[in-house]
């Protein structure tokens, strides 16, 4: 299994690396030196990573090891970035800055800016993607309490279709999909919940608030990753202060139960990520340097430790390759 790894540089790290992962062994590759990449999508033998350069921040092309093109701004860089492949346009969402950018990439042309939405004051937009199943475009404002919903123009410009907004200070943070229903799962980074959202066209219909914490346990609230399984079956999350991972099962309507809470073997498990046959579940633990590696049971999706001993320093953003 080989993955890219995104990192803070503020102790160890040096920048992006790969990882080339079994149940046994571990090798770690310092693939590029960049600053501060902590959240990157990969595309074939392309890197969109972001970057930080002095008091400006933006989103870079790493190739081969060397940044190729990258577009810079004066302020804090993004804090999420995904490439759009049926549309061949990179979003990045910048949580300091409250707004969303789109660019387009070209070898021949390099990083071009299409579009920023800024938002209003106190916006701290942390995820930008689309849903596969509409082609919209969804962005969570973690500041705001709001996930605003966009139809996408033949010019390539958003445009606004509609705005749900979550309870004050649940704090919307990432949204997995679900394969097959128009059904979306919203983490809520300050409270810690899970919100199943059914999308009616014009609008969410909530279905379920479940916490994402253990019953009866008071931890610190620190919602962080969500995934989905491609059968459409499990839903995971990580809990940082909590420190662990959470599953839940979902039913033949999209409503989801959990199912097991298994500690993720390290402190603030940052981001984790499905091994690309979903046979596996690696976390990042950030602050304690260590990834920790576990097996997934397809059946019924619950999760047993490997191993726990894989060092990688300041990991943010785990992506499995093909």
């Amino acid at each position: 299994m080989k993955c890219t790894l995104g990192t803070y540089t503020k102790r160890s790290s040096q920048g992006i690396y790969q990882l080339d992962l079994s149940e046994t062994q571990n090798e770690l590759t310092l693939i590029a030196h960049v600053d501060n990449p902590t959240y990157l999508t990969t595309h074939k033998d392309t890197i969109f990573t972001v970057i930080k350069e002095q008091d400006q921040g933006g989103l870079a092309v790493v190739i081969n090891g060397e940044v190729v093109a990258k577009h810079t701004e004066v302020g804090a860089p993004p804090c999420y970035v995904h490439y759009d492949v049926d549309r061949s346009l990179i979003y990045t969402s910048n949580y300091h800055g409250g707004f969303v950018n789109v660019y387009t990439y070209q070898p021949e042309l390099g990083l071009k800016l299409l579009e920023k939405i800024q938002y209003n004051q106190g916006s701290k937009a942390h995820f930008v993607a689309p849903n596969p199943n509409t082609k919209e475009i969804v962005v969570c404002d973690l500041g705001l309490d709001q996930i605003h919903t966009y139809t996408v123009g033949s010019d390539h410009k958003l445009n606004l279709k509609h705005t749900f907004d979550t309870n004050l200070k649940q704090g919307p943070r990432h949204i997995a999909f679900h394969p097959t229903l128009p059904v979306l799962y919203a983490f809520m980074e300050l409270s810690a919940q899970l919100l199943v959202l059914v999308d009616k066209g014009d609008h969410y219909q909530l279905i379920q608030t479940l916490s994402t914490l253990p019953l009866g346990q008071d931890a610190i609230r620190s919602g962080a990753a969500i995934r989905i399984s491609s059968d459409g079956r499990f839903v995971y999350t990580s809990n940082r202060g909590h420190d662990s991972i959470s599953v839940f099962q979902l039913d033949q309507s999209g409503q989801a139960t959990m199912i097991q809470n298994i500690s993720s073997q390290g402190k603030h498990p940052r981001d984790f990520n499905l091994s690309l046959d979903e046979k596996y579940l690696l976390v990042a633990n950030m602050e304690t340097d260590n990834l920790a590696l576990f097996a997934r049971n397809s059946e019924n999706g619950q999760l047993t430790l490997i191993r726990s001993d894989i060092e990688a320093f300041e990991v943010v953003n785990i992506e499995f390759n093909e």
